[in-house]
Formats: structure tokens, C-alpha cells, sequence
């Protein structure tokens, strides 16, 4: 089905092709879920208390409302567009009611509203309760950490025309994945970006008859496809809602913007739904130049570590004198969490230190490329030269492959934080390379790399005491474990360990479950 040219044509293909899985009633729930939000951090008083090195000694109320800060929100269908609000919305927080506003009302292609509560950050929640239905409640004392990213399904011209069934879960599997997570029962969850991937209409063949129609692996799946096609709700319930219910049920979100939910691309969505902060209109980060306005850091405070989040969707650049604004971001976040002596796990779409093929190179021909060389020149321009040595761990996404990597020190004796990618949660895999020696100058000490679709589950263990998990660790010095640490368990879409990675102190030690990534080289051994 080719995008029609004309609006009226254009209203009438999406009556056809993206309409949703199910008929629903105006008012009917759609979507609902907990996420954190970093709003709080671009109030003044946040803003100051972030850059302050009295952090540390600051109010614990004020400390709450800067950097632990959650929302509910809720899609409701909205077909004739009324906008009625939420005033009717049913959410009830530990047993009492509490009052819904308005996010967003209904456009002409996403044909619903969002309602949304902060939720208070003075007390614990015991349970939250939409319209009958209990949702995940946010949690000061965390446990367990699951990370996926790159989910959706890619469909669309770009990139020579690459395309998944999406129609089958054995070739996009996030559905399997999302479901898997959801047993793993974590008490967060971090999507590292890139949620929508149908850019285009399905492929179509010519049967032996001589008539066109559509492969069956999309067939009328819904698409948007720049600028005929607008963006619409179609395409984010197919490529997320529909598939992420069981991540929405299991536990809070914290939500990193991707490349592919840049304005020109899956922007509207992405604000409209799924962006940490209270705006609505879609911005790009520093796309003009560094003064440009921009989508800020945030943080989540837990109790015993803190995650902080850029927005790198549109990454550093130094023709447009970008690169030392993206530096500014790693001083304010890595200064804050230096002062405030936790662990902290640091992430962004595009990895700093990423490595693997392009997604053009289907062959795997061209060889390991450093993926991201942009994101490591900011990562220069920082006041120590190099990442902020608070970082414990980077989190990302982007290249379609899981990964871990660690760094030899520097001759300085500066310890390298390990990268970690997570780009292996449902969009089609890059070609399989061999791992790099170096990346951008820092020598890779160990790496695991997965061809293969799932996720993560990061624990954070105490020091001297032990876990049924730790048995599995063939590598663990048990009796030495004095420090807190985290174990990484990176399982397959259906749950089953691939790779068991324990981290203290940056260094990386992991155990492979007989997982081996196929090269080419193999099959002349």
C-alpha cells in the first residue's frame, strides 16, 4: 500500500490501514502506567540544590520533590475529539482520591487524551489504583533494575529497505520480551529509547499472477511515513502500548528519548505520551546551536543509588559547537552525584563508548566501527577530562545488539566506567562483528556481546551477604565480597540467562551460559 499525496486521501488511508487492533468507545482506558519524571530539576530551586554543594545536607522534603518525582498517566479514546477532561477519572492512591489533569487533549491523528497525577513524595505508597485497576507504585528502596531499549519494529525504506514481520513474535519478539520482564518483577524499569520503528509502508511482491500486494509479515500494520503520512496513535499502540502492557503493569518507568522519537520523526508521540518533563511540544536538544533551547538532565534519587538521563536523541556536533553543551551536562549530573557518595547508573541513547556494525553493512563486511566517536569527544570536554568518575556504569541502546564492555585504567590510574548496551529488545539486529581491542583510545578489557533479543535485570547486592543468584556467578569470590555490587543477569526474550556479569568498583567479571555469538571465523576453525 503505497502513502496516498493528498489530506483527504490521507484521512481516509488511516480509517483503513491505521486503525487499532480493537474497536474502542470514546472514554475507554487505553493506556496506563507509572513513570519518573524529572520536572522537579527544572524548578529554580532544583536547579540550584543540583548545582549547590550543599546537595548533600539538603532538606529531605526538597530533596523529594527535585529528584523523586513520579506521575501517573492514562490514554483515553477520544474519537469525536470532545476533549471532556479528567475530572472523571477514578484514581485512588493508598486508598484515597486524588484528582487527575489534563496532559494533552486529542488531535486529528492521535484520536485520545492523556491524564496524569503527581503522585506525593512525602510518605510511601502502598498501592495506586486507576479506574479499578492497580498500577506499580514507586519505590525509595530498590532492589532490582530491568533495562531494555530499541523495541519497536522495523518497517520502512530507510536503510536499503530493511524490514521485520512484525505480525510474527518469533521476528519481533518485544511482546515475548516485555512479557519476560514482567515475570522478572523489578522494582524499576529503564527503557534506553527508540520506541517506534514503522516508518513506512509495508514491502509489497508481485505474486505469480502478475497482482501487488503486501508481504505478509506487515500486512495493513500501521505505519507513518514523513511527510505524507503524519505521525498517528496507530503506529505508538502497535509499536509500544499494545506491546509494553506488561511492562507498563510490573513496575514505574524511567524513559530515555531515542534518535528515532526526534521531532522530525516520532517526536509528537514522544511528548505527547512518554517525555520526563510537562512540555508538550516537541524540541530537539541543542539542534541549532548551543544556546538553543533544550531538553535538560534529570535525575531519580533512590535510596541507595541514583540513575541520571541526557537526552542525546539528536547527539553532539561539532560543526554546530554542540559537543562543550553535552560536556556541560555530564559536569552538572557528575558533580551532583560525586557530592551525593552513591552509586549511580548514567545513561543516554547513544552510547559514549558503542561499538558494531551499521544497520546498512548487512553483511557485516565493514567491520566494528566506534558507532558513537561524537559522544566520546564531549565525553573529552568534561572538567576531569573524561567521563565523570561518579559514573559507575553507562547505560544505552542504539546499535541493535546487548553488550557489555570494560576498560583497562589509564596510565593516570583513572578507572572506565563499562558501557553497557541495551539495543537488543525487538528491532532488527546489526550484523555480527568482532569486538574491538580499543574504543576511541580506551582499551577494552573484557566484552560480551549477545545477538540475541532480551534484557536485563540489575541487582544491587550488599556487601557480605549473599543470594541464591550468586551461586551462579562461576568467578565470585564469595568470602572477599566487603562492598556493595551489582549482579547483571542479561537474559533472552523468554527469560533464560545468556550472561551473568557481577560489577564493584567498575570492574566487570562476568560468566557466559554457554552463549556464543556466531562469526564467520567459526566455521573454519
Amino acid at each position: 500500500m503505497n502513502p496516498p499525496k493528498t489530506a483527504i486521501a490521507i484521512l481516509s488511508w488511516l480509517a483503513t490501514s491505521n486503525k487499532l487492533y480493537t474497536v474502542r468507545a470514546d472514554g475507554e482506558l487505553l493506556a496506563s502506567w507509572v513513570q519518573y519524571t524529572g520536572a522537579g530539576m527544572l524548578r529554580p530551586e532544583c536547579r540550584e540544590l543540583i548545582q549547590s554543594s550543599n546537595s548533600i545536607n539538603a532538606p529531605k522534603a526538597k530533596a523529594l520533590e527535585c529528584f523523586f518525582t513520579a506521575e501517573v498517566r492514562a490514554i483515553y479514546n477520544d474519537t469525536e475529539m470532545v476533549n471532556p477532561g479528567c475530572t472523571n477519572k477514578i484514581l485512588k492512591v493508598n486508598g484515597n482520591d486524588m484528582s487527575m489533569s489534563i496532559r494533552v487533549n486529542a488531535t486529528e491523528y492521535f484520536e485520545n487524551f492523556v491524564c496524569y497525577a503527581v503522585l506525593p513524595t512525602q510518605h510511601d505508597i502502598q498501592s495506586i489504583d486507576l479506574d479499578g485497576s492497580s498500577l506499580p507504585t514507586p519505590k525509595r528502596s530498590i532492589h532490582t533494575v530491568a533495562v531494555i531499549g530499541d523495541t519497536g519494529c522495523r518497517q520502512g525504506p530507510s536503510h536499503g529497505g530493511l524490514y521485520q514481520s512484525c505480525l510474527n513474535p518469533s521476528l519481533w519478539p518485544f511482546k515475548r520480551v516485555s512479557h519476560s520482564v514482567y515475570e522478572s518483577k523489578p522494582d524499576v524499569i529503564i527503557h534506553m529509547g527508540d520506541y517506534i520503528y514503522r516508518e513506512g509502508p509495508c514491502a509489497t511482491f508481485t505474486d505469480s499472477e502478475g497482482n501487488e500486494d503486501q508481504i505478509a509479515g506487515c500486512k495493513d500494520a500501521p505505519y507513518y511515513y514523513a511527510p505524507t503520512v503524519p505521525e498517528n496513535f496507530g503506529v505508538w499502540m502497535a509499536d509500544w502500548f499494545e506491546p509494553a502492557k506488561y511492562v507498563n503493569k510490573a513496575a514505574p518507568l524511567i524513559l530515555v528519548r531515542g534518535n528515532h522519537e526526534t521531532c522530525s520523526r516520532a517526536g509528537t508521540g514522544y511528548f505527547r505520551y512518554l517525555h520526563h518533563g510537562s512540555d508538550i511540544e516537541c524540541v530537539d536538544p541543542y539542534t541549532e546551536s548551543p544556546n538553543g533551547r533544550a531538553t535538560q538532565p534529570w535525575a531519580v534519587d533512590f535510596q541507595d543509588f541514583q540513575v541520571g538521563i541526557t537526552d542525546t536523541s539528536t547527539p553532539p556536533n561539532k560543526s554546530k559547537n554542540t559537543t562543550q553543551a553535552f560536556a556541560d551536562q555530564l559536569n552538572l549530573l557528575g558533580h551532583y552525584f560525586e557530592r551525593n557518595k552513591k552509586a549511580a547508573l548514567f545513561g543516554a541513547h547513544y552510547p559514549y563508548y558503542g561499538w558494531g556494525t551499521y544497520d546498512d553493512d548487512v553483511t557485516g563486511d565493514g567491520g566494528t566501527q566506534d558507532i558513537c566517536v561524537n559522544m566520546m569527544e564531549a565525553s573529552q570536554l568534561t572538567d576531569w577530562g573524561h567521563m565523570p568518575p561518579s559514573f559507575d556504569v553507562l547505560l544505552g541502546s542504539h546499535i541493535h545488539l546487548g553488550s557489555i564492555t570494560s576498560f583497562e585504567d589509564d596510565a593516570d590510574g583513572t578507572r572506565n566506567p563499562p558501557q553497557i548496551v541495551m539495543g537488543n529488545s525487538g528491532t532488527q539486529f546489526v550484523a555480527p562483528a568482532e569486538p574491538p581491542n580499543d574504543i576511541f583510545g580506551l582499551m577494552v578489557k573484557q566484552t560480551e556481546v549477545m545477538y540475541q533479543y532480551g534484557y536485563m535485570i540489575a541487582t544491587r547486592m550488599k556487601g557480605g551477604k549473599l543470594g541464591k543468584s550468586d551461586k551462579r556467578m562461576k568467578n565470585r569470590i564469595l568470602s572477599e565480597v566487603k562492598r556493595d555490587w551489582w549482579l547483571m543477569e542479561f537474559k533472552d526474550e523468554v527469560g533464560r540467562d545468556m550472561v551473568l556479569c557481577n560489577l564493584e568498583l567498575k570492574v566487570v567479571e562476568c560468566t557466559n551460559f554457554g552463549f556464543d555469538p556466531w562469526f564467520e571465523e567459526d566455521l573454519n576453525e
